[in-house]
């Protein structure tokens, strides 16, 4: 097969890179792997125009093969390969979307771990949904690099984050509170716009019905007997859907609270906390 000399000959006086790709086809019978695989292995030459021509044409004409088979180019371990490490991380960021699905696995794995962590911080926001769901893992490094990617994302992260903080699977839930928290200052204004809008839904069940539902959800958090409590679990019962809702709300605004009041701390700010919610006095409720 032709080699990085021979080809880099070939392609000079070339324009476009359709032609370029014919020509490395050409030389593979047409195999799209195969030529894909070749083209990567020229990126080992220090020649910095034909390197970036390379590049361009796995970008325009190799997109189905060039983001899998490039992760390999970034466990180039000696020093003589880390300019083709480093081009490789640049061109798996311009892959965008593509990449982040072959990228996401190697947070799993000791030797490019922090390679891939690197390029999905820069490829950003695309990366967000896809890593989110990996924190649901029994390996805690793997969860450790998912997170701290993520905190390297920063601010693209923060409203799914808070989304993934609500999720029932408490390890979930408990690492994006956790992220969100280690994102900082830059989280502070998506939590506050959306515990508004949780405490807004809230004042408007409880007018839709009376304040009985405020009242139900105080005597239930606050009733120690079993024969009162069995009571009034039926009557919540009886209310349906609406006090089940509020119950998660109030959840909800909790795990908020609590990631705002941590950031507060952590960051020496406090830009007018909003008043958490609380229940209902019981002496309130008789009047």
């Amino acid at each position: 097969m032709i080699d990085a000399k021979e080809f880099a000959v070939r392609i000079s006086g070339v324009e476009g890179t359709v032609k370029i790709a014919g020509i490395i086809l050409d030389e593979h019978g047409g195999d799209r792997e195969s030529a894909t695989r070749a083209l990567i292995h020229f990126l080992r030459e220090d020649n910095g125009e034909f390197r970036r021509r390379v590049g361009n044409t796995l970008l325009e004409q190799f997109r189905d093969f060039a983001p899998k088979i490039l992760i390999g180019a970034l466990n180039a371990g000696t020093p003589e390969e880390e300019s083709r490490r480093a081009f490789a991380k640049e061109l798996l960021v311009s892959f965008g979307q593509q990449a982040v699905r072959y990228l996401v696995p190697c947070l799993g794995d000791r030797e490019l771990r922090e390679s891939a962590s690197e390029v999905l911080i820069k490829i950003g926001k695309p990366s967000v949904n896809t890593l989110l769901p990996v924190l649901d893992n029994d390996d805690p490094e793997r969860v450790s690099m998912v997170k701290k990617t993520l905190v390297g994302i920063g601010k693209p992260a923060v409203k799914p984050a808070i989304k993934a903080m609500f999720s029932p699977k408490h390890g979930i839930a408990e690492t994006a509170q956790e992220i969100l928290i280690a994102i900082g200052r830059d989280a502070l204004p998506e939590l506050r716009s959306e515990r508004e809008k949780i405490a807004g839904r809230r004042k408007t069940m409880k007018r839709a019905r009376g304040g009985d539902l405020e009242l139900m959800e105080d005597l239930l958090d606050n009733t120690a007997g079993k024969v009162e409590r069995q009571r009034l679990e039926e009557l919540a019962q009886e209310s349906g859907k609406p006090l089940a809702r509020r119950k998660v709300h109030k959840q909800q605004l909790r795990l908020i609270d609590q990631a705002i009041r941590a950031i507060e701390e952590k960051e020496g700010v406090s830009l007018n906390p909003p008043q958490t919610m609380t229940h209902a006095k019981l002496d309130k409720g008789k009047n």
